[in-house]
């Protein structure tokens, strides 16, 4: 109930925001709010119910814990948008701002899902190294998407920039920059373990195939949108 309650609270800063900026969904901030809020019921809903229906597998938790951390992005990133564009560039919308870095969470989050399913463990020593560096980059991600100098890109249509309260224009703020190379070596890591879990599927028999079935749809449909993406 605790994992529905918090995605219901997501919904509705989504909608409170979509509402308060108007419904396009050009310019409104990185993620769109519809890409923000499908990520929010879909993690929510389905985390919920593999918590309550296997809570012994790691996936629902998984899945509960990114469906939080985005309402945490709904409740600091938004109203720190919406301000922004209303003229306001307080620290505290800078700080705001930065949180926007959690949006990326869900690509990361994914991967690791392919890795372990459908045991909760990672299926071969490959899946293992993939792991590590999903892990280590979304860490490094996340990290230095809070301390980073420029938050220009959470601004869509500031053409003076927005520089972080704390780090902007300093060296840390300028490290912290350099670590955006780390999520496309995330996201690359995630693509190969979803042609792992192809591949897997293509090998098992029994139950284990049938496990893989849906998700390895799952994965080529994601494989084929991902060039639109």
């Amino acid at each position: 109930m605790l994992g529905l309650a918090t995605t219901a609270v997501g919904i509705a800063l989504v909608i409170w925001f979509a509402v308060r900026v108007g419904w396009s969904t050009d310019g409104v901030g990185t993620p769109s709010w519809p890409s923000l809020l499908v990520t929010i019921v879909s993690f929510g809903v389905v985390g919920a119910v593999l918590v309550d229906r296997r809570p012994d597998l790691p996936f629902g938790w998984l899945l509960s814990a990114t469906a939080t951390s985005q309402v945490i992005f709904a409740a600091t990133a938004l109203p720190a948008l919406a301000a922004v564009r209303g003229g306001n560039d307080s620290a505290l919308v800078g700080w705001g701002l930065a949180a926007g870095t959690l949006g990326f969470l869900p690509v990361a989050v994914q991967g690791v899902v392919y890795v372990r399913f459908p045991t909760g463990q990672p299926q071969s020593w490959r899946g293992r190294v993939l792991e590590v560096v999903i892990i280590a980059g979304t860490v490094l991600v996340l990290v230095g998407g809070l301390l980073r100098s420029d938050l220009s890109d959470m601004a869509p249509g500031r053409t003076d920039g927005i520089s972080h309260p704390l780090t902007g224009g300093t060296v840390i703020g300028s490290i912290a920059d350099a670590t955006t190379v780390a999520a496309p070596l995330v996201v690359l890591a995630g693509l190969l373990a979803g042609l792992g879990v192809v591949g897997r599927f293509r090998r098992a028999d029994g139950i284990e195939r049938q496990q893989l079935k849906w998700l390895s749809v799952g994965v080529i449909a994601s494989l084929a949108l991902f060039p639109f993406a």
